[in-house]
């Protein structure tokens, strides 16, 4: 019989040779950085971690997991999330695995008048195996910093440093570069994090936006070899480039097409419905998406409401375009030509 090598990896693996129709050994757990099969089987070994939760919904993204609840009754959140604790120690047991606890935080979204911080600290202790996780006010999730109120200032002073960084790099090069280079640096260096989740981030607080903005017109002028304060209109559209504010627009209206087109993934299309689905009368919107009513500032500022609104503005011949690619386009010159005037 030939033998059979089995690679071993960085969780699980088989460090013996066996040869084919032999008895099969036992499988021992190994651990070696680098391994190409790792991640996969780490994926498939904890594949059933969300068996063990009774009340919580959980979020695996690699080793990075997340377990949520939501509620009404802050109670009542503290001992569901109790109860899963304590079934997620006993999965960890058993699967011979163990929680970094210095890594590990909770954090409790709400409206800022709705629960005070006194109220938190004497209802809420969150503890697996007798250790207490720690509270933070903020965490970094797939790059993005979220914090308790998403109010997305984080998030965005963060975005502002790593431009500011961008932009000194551009400084130093301004005389060297030919415009077109500089262009390519700005989309690269720049344009790049603006990007990144801004149809989440970007409909923040104005302030927000309005330093972020500052920031982008600055990269645009060096871009230019323009004055310090120079006119940046006359710029953007040398350049054909869109404001920070146009960018937010550009995106969440893309979105939308897909979401009018159903071609975003399911548990996303499903929070966008049209006016046809709502009533059976005839008008001009029926296609559109439905605008839902709300008094929260949370729900106002967030894709949920900003995207239907910014799309029930765009022009009909825009929304009967066929192709996305073909959509791409013309909503960029068409955000161009109508974009508001700055200084």
């Amino acid at each position: 019989m030939r033998n059979i090598k089995v690679w071993e990896c960085s969780w699980i693996g088989i460090s013996r040779e066996y040869s084919s129709g032999s008895a099969v050994y036992d499988i021992n757990l190994q651990q070696q950085h680098g391994s190409v099969l790792g991640p996969i089987l780490f994926i498939i070994y904890t594949n059933d971690f969300a068996n063990c939760l009774n009340n919580c919904s959980s979020i695996l993204f690699a080793d990075d997991t997340t377990v949520y609840i939501t509620g009404k009754d802050i109670k009542e959140l503290h001992l569901k999330m109790k109860n899963d604790l304590c079934s997620l120690s006993q999965w960890f047991r058993v699967n011979k695995l163990s929680l970094n606890i210095s890594k590990t935080k909770y954090m409790l979204f709400h409206n800022r008048n709705s629960i005070t911080e006194t109220e938190i600290d004497d209802n809420i202790r969150i503890k697996i195996d007798n250790m207490e996780i720690k509270r933070s006010n903020s965490l970094k999730f797939l790059g993005l910093f979220i914090d308790q109120n998403l109010t997305w200032t984080e998030h965005s002073n963060y975005i502002i440093n790593k431009v500011s960084k961008s932009i000194y790099i551009l400084n130093c090069i301004k005389n060297i570069l030919p415009q077109y280079l500089k262009k390519t640096l700005y989309y690269s260096m720049v344009y790049s994090y603006f990007n990144y989740g801004i149809i989440l981030w970007g409909h923040t607080y104005k302030f927000n936006i309005s330093k972020l903005f500052i920031k982008q017109k600055r990269a645009i002028r060096i871009i230019n070899n323009s004055e310090y304060n120079a006119h940046t209109d006359p710029i953007f559209r040398k350049f054909n480039i869109l404001k920070f504010e146009d960018i937010i627009k550009c995106e969440t209206l893309k979105m939308m097409y897909k979401a009018v087109n159903h071609s975003l993934p399911l548990a996303i299309n499903e929070r966008f419905i049209l006016n046809k689905e709502i009533h059976n009368y005839d008008t001009r919107q029926t296609h559109d998406i439905h605008i839902a009513k709300t008094t929260k500032r949370v729900t106002y500022n967030s894709i949920i409401y900003q995207g239907p609104d910014m799309w029930s503005e765009l022009p009909r011949e825009l929304k009967n375009i066929t192709t996305f690619n073909s959509f791409k386009i013309n909503l960029k010159n068409y955000i161009i030509k109508n974009s508001t005037v700055t200084l």
